[in-house]
């Protein structure tokens, strides 16, 4: 399964009030190693891997491509928690939250054509103040849109 998230490299694509953002997180370099077991592993479910680093205000997305890895990198401002699911993906930072929605109809499309089966488009951002999501979760189900601490699902508050 290949992800595409929808973003300038600088950061999530915005309009109106949400351009007005402060500046782009600072640039920081950052290096990664992977086994050749992690590979094959990913090529065997068929899937790709969301991974957030704070440390170099980045978000990751790998998925095996050939015998290495395809790795796409989009930037957030201290980006930590994640919560995802086929239709939707949000992103905890440092003093926001970020609301995307898969586009099945666009990931066919993206470049390479017929390699992609998510497009994650940013819908909306909540901004929180600096309180550093680490958790995040969906509560009830998808058809509510609801994000939880996931005790709802066992009956909890």
């Amino acid at each position: 399964m290949a992800v595409e998230v929808g973003m300038s490299p600088r950061g999530p694509v915005a309009r109106g009030a949400l351009a007005v953002a402060e500046s782009a997180p600072t640039a920081v370099a950052f290096h990664y190693t992977q086994t050749e077991s992690f590979v094959a592993l990913l090529a065997e479910l068929g899937a790709s891997l969301v991974i957030s680093t704070y440390q170099a205000n980045k978000l990751l997305v790998v998925r095996a491509q050939g015998p290495g890895l395809s790795t796409l990198v989009r930037t957030f401002d201290q980006p930590m928690g994640l919560a995802v699911d086929a239709n939707r993906l949000t992103v905890g930072t440092r003093k926001e939250v970020w609301f995307m929605r898969n586009a099945p109809d666009i990931a066919p499309r993206i470049e390479p054509p017929g390699q992609h089966d998510a497009c994650y488009l940013p819908r909306s951002c909540h901004v929180t103040g600096d309180i550093r999501v680490h958790e995040l979760a969906w509560g009830g189900s998808s058809d509510q849109g609801g994000m939880g601490s996931g005790s709802e699902r066992n009956g909890g508050g």
